[in-house]
């Protein structure tokens, strides 16, 4: 069974390279998977980076009726292999998520979509709108929410009003839809690394 992790947030900003080029491979080699193919889906970033376990390739997209068409990917469904889709934003995401709902050589179980944000409050309506576009394409997905460049690990809920809201400023809460959507949140607290 092939393994497929998906770094995607219809924002831009929001950390999905930081996620899919740091995180993930560290999750997957925790998991034992020595062998990572990172696939970079943005125009505006390339990476280049010389690496024995992770093998990386840059994909441009063209602006054309049919997206993500003219891009193939190699994905390998080797269950000894990861492969990491990092999406750009904006509708990179809507086009990717056809792309791999049409294949028919990938299940959806082997899919795990992990969803960046941080504190900024207009990432409440990304957040719906990526989780919504990922349900619309997959039945049950496995959605992982990554809060990113949180300060406080214990007093996280105060710094992301965007999903846990804030009464003083009005901002209702976004809890019970990240419950049911959501299969795991995890917290990556800020470093001056990245």
């Amino acid at each position: 069974m092939a393994k497929i992790y998906i770094a995607t947030n219809t924002k831009g900003g929001t950390g999905k390279t930081t996620t899919a080029l740091h995180i993930l491979p560290t999750i997957a080699y925790l998991n034992g998977y020595q062998d990572i193919n990172y696939y970079q889906l943005d125009d505006n970033n390339k990476i280049d980076i010389d690496s024995k376990s992770i093998s990386i390739k840059n994909y441009t997209l063209k602006y054309t009726e049919n997206v993500i068409d003219s891009v193939e990917l190699d994905i390998e469904l080797d269950s000894k292999v990861v492969n990491i889709i990092d999406i750009g934003g904006g509708n990179d995401t809507k086009s990717v998520l056809n792309y791999l709902k049409k294949s028919s050589e990938i299940e959806p179980n082997e899919i795990t979509f992990f969803i960046p944000i941080n504190t900024n409050l207009s990432q409440q309506k990304n957040l719906k709108d990526t989780i919504a576009l990922i349900q619309d394409s997959y039945s049950k997905p496995k959605i992982i929410l990554i809060l990113n460049e949180v300060n406080d690990i214990e007093n996280y809920k105060s710094e992301f009003i965007n999903i846990f809201g804030d009464e003083i400023y009005g901002i209702a809460p976004i809890t019970d839809e990240i419950e049911q959507s959501c299969y795991k949140v995890i917290k990556i607290k800020r470093d001056n690394l990245f």
